[in-house]
C-alpha cells in the first residue's frame, strides 16, 4: 500500500527543488524543510522519480540550459544558467546528457 504522507512530501521535495534550482538546499537541509529524515527522502525520493535528488538538479539545470541555447543564449550564457563556471565542463556534461554538444544546438538556429 502506498503511504500518500510520502508521495506528497516527495511532490513537495521536488516542487521545492523546482523553485530553488539556482540555490537548492542540502539533503539534509530539504529534510528539515519537509520534516523527515535525509535516508527516508533519499530513499523515497529515488523510489518516486526514478533519480536521485542531485540526478533531478542536474536533469532540471540540463533541461533549462537547453532551452536558453533554443532561445538564441550563448553557450557560455546556457553553462551560467546550468550553474557552471566552466564551459568546457558544462559542454561534456551536455553532450552526456542529451548526446550532442550545445554548440550544434545553436548552430541549427
Amino acid at each position: 500500500m502506498r503511504d500518500l504522507a510520502n508521495d506528497r512530501h516527495m511532490h513537495d521535495a521536488r516542487a521545492w527543488l523546482d523553485e530553488h534550482l539556482d540555490d537548492p538546499p542540502s539533503i539534509i537541509e530539504l529534510a528539515r524543510l519537509l520534516g523527515i529524515n535525509d535516508f527516508k527522502l533519499k530513499r523515497s525520493f529515488k523510489a518516486t522519480f526514478g533519480t536521485t535528488i542531485f540526478g533531478y538538479v542536474r536533469q532540471r539545470r540540463m533541461e533549462r540550459a537547453a532551452d536558453s541555447l533554443y532561445d538564441g543564449l550563448s553557450v557560455g550564457d546556457a553553462a551560467a544558467a546550468a550553474g557552471y563556471v566552466c564551459p568546457r565542463c558544462f559542454a561534456d556534461a551536455f553532450r552526456r546528457h542529451f548526446g550532442k554538444l550545445p554548440s550544434e544546438v545553436t548552430r541549427a538556429f
